[in-house]
């Protein structure tokens, strides 16, 4: 897919979108704006603006990514998640830097954190 060039926001933003999930950009942990846009070769102006039409900033987009991925592993795959891998590392494959990241993210987000989530189980074993 190329990239739009001279077209609104919007097509922009599912430019973005598009790359971003397919190419699951946003495991990167050091995925930002600049980074996006040498990618894709525009600026970081035109990320802002483009992802500011259906998220609050790039960071809570690239979170947003980061959690719906991880969330579907964890649908899929509930006993490795919660008891086999380090907890550290698996904050790391989803694009956290640590898991205090992730935890942070998940409470802004409303939703459960990953840590309780793995507390809850551990209990009930």
């Amino acid at each position: 897919m190329k990239r739009p060039k001279g077209h609104s926001l919007k097509q922009l933003f599912d430019y973005i979108d598009t790359r971003m999930k397919d190419e699951q950009l946003y495991l990167d942990i050091d995925m930002n704006e600049e980074k996006l846009a040498r990618i894709i070769g525009t600026n970081r102006t035109y990320i802002s603006r483009a992802v500011a039409t259906r998220y609050e900033n790039f960071r809570d987009y690239l979170n947003t990514l980061r959690l719906e991925n991880m969330r579907r592993y964890l649908s899929t795959h509930p006993v490795t998640a919660l008891f086999c891998e380090d907890y550290d590392e698996f904050a790391n494959r989803y694009g956290f830097r640590s898991r205090r990241s992730l935890d942070r993210v998940s409470r802004a987000k409303g939703r459960e954190s990953y840590s309780k989530i793995r507390k809850k189980r551990f209990t009930l074993s």
